[in-house]
């Protein structure tokens, strides 16, 4: 009988050896509880064709709540991030999608995916994967350890007696006092006004292209509606022009717009030359605006400058535009008003000093001369004493 036992014991062990043998390893993977705040990053440099073509990368997470798609967007060089969808998961996928792809199931975009690939639950960088699904997870951004200095070692200095020598009788060195060199204190940007940065006026000063630029209003506010409908990827560009005289710049604009990548960047141009772009505009969810900030421009002669928002929004997305404004030390540039020539006249008229104008007929033409207040004073008298004035024109 206790024979008996200890063989039903041996074989219920070697069955539940089998069953964990044949199981998959993403089943013995470690579910973890993301709240969906959390962000995960990939260097997708890793595989040298990843980011080839302009492919949508996207990931693909499982686990005992089901699955969830995410879509990254760039974080910095090849580093990209997406927010884990909220729930329990063990695995991703990462996947390169048609960007022309413009149904609901992802997987029928799919170009390329890797294997399964364990979560770790400690780590949120993927510093480098393989098609078949391993990878090395690390921290990102990099921990660095705090520096710390060895304790000094302590030594008794040794005792020596000084020579006797009288000391030789020299006059202190006279040395001026040396002043620190004043540095040039960052320029104060302030705030310049431009008309209609905030589409009060419509779309008067802005140029659209890739859509009509209809404006919808809201709680009083005007501002530019930028969509891709449901059928096709679309190529939009807003810009807005102004004429500076020379300093420091930079502008900023409000957008708001789907939880989803834009594909929209923001730029600043004189002329044919650019100036550095700003990163990718994000977009957040309804109601929420972030503001766009390419980097300061400086202008060393009166130059027209473009502000840009332009690139392939993808079809379902949307944002708005609003509030462009302007800072720097420099202002709108004003053309200069050309002086009018002036023609001086002298005439003699007694009735001068009674009237408030004064009609003549002089090379051709007929003038009139008007001023407020008194009458004039005479400069003198003319030959048959008749007072003399003299009347400046205007000869445009």
């Amino acid at each position: 009988m206790k024979l008996h036992l200890t063989k039903r014991v041996f074989a219920l062990l070697l069955s539940l050896v089998m069953v964990l043998s044949i199981m998959p390893l993403s089943a013995l993977a470690a579910e973890r509880i993301y709240d969906g705040s959390e962000k995960l990053y990939v260097d997708l440099g890793a595989v040298d064709y990843w980011l080839a073509d302009n492919a949508v990368q996207r990931a693909y997470f499982f686990g005992a709540d089901g699955n969830a798609w995410a879509e990254f967007s760039q974080t910095e060089g090849t580093v990209y991030e997406t927010i884990v969808p909220a729930g329990s998961w063990s695995t991703v996928i990462l996947v390169r999608c048609d960007p022309a792809y413009q149904g609901e199931n992802y997987w029928d975009a799919k170009w390329t995916q890797t294997g399964n690939i364990d979560l770790d639950g400690s780590k949120n960088f993927i510093e480098s994967f393989t098609v078949d699904g391993t990878a090395e997870w690390s921290t990102y951004p990099a921990e660095t350890p705090d520096p710390t200095e060895p304790d000094p070692i302590e030594t008794d200095p040794p005792v020596t007696d000084p020579p006797e020598t009288d000391p030789p009788e020299t006059d202190p060195p006279v040395t001026d006092p040396t002043e620190p060199e004043p540095t040039e204190p960052e320029p104060e940007l302030a705030e310049i006004a431009i008309p209609n940065g905030d589409f009060e006026n419509g779309i008067e000063g802005w140029t659209v292209s890739g859509f009509e630029g209809n404006l919808i209003e809201s709680n009083g506010n005007h501002m530019l509606n930028v969509w891709a409908s449901n059928e096709e990827n679309v190529s939009i560009a807003v810009r807005y022009s102004v004429m500076l005289n020379p300093g420091t710049y930079y502008f900023t604009c409000g957008v708001e717009g789907a939880n989803m990548a834009s594909h929209l960047n923001a730029q600043i141009r004189k002329g044919d030359t650019g100036f550095e772009s700003a990163p990718e505009v994000g977009t957040s969810g309804e109601g929420v605006w972030n503001t766009v900030r390419p980097a300061n421009f400086t202008l060393d002669e009166p130059a027209e400058v473009t502000f840009s928002i332009f690139g392939t929004i993808h079809s379902g997305y949307w944002a708005h535009l609003d509030n462009l404004k302007l800072y720097g030390t420099g202002s709108i540039y004003t053309p200069p008003v050309e002086e009018k020539p002036i023609k001086v006249f002298f005439v003699d008229n007694a009735d001068l000093e009674a009237v408030k104008y004064y009609a003549f007929n002089a090379e051709s033409q007929q003038y009139k001369a008007e001023w407020p207040g008194e009458a004039l004073e005479p400069i003198g008298k003319d030959v048959n004493d008749k007072n003399v004035y003299k009347i400046e024109i205007d000869a445009n």
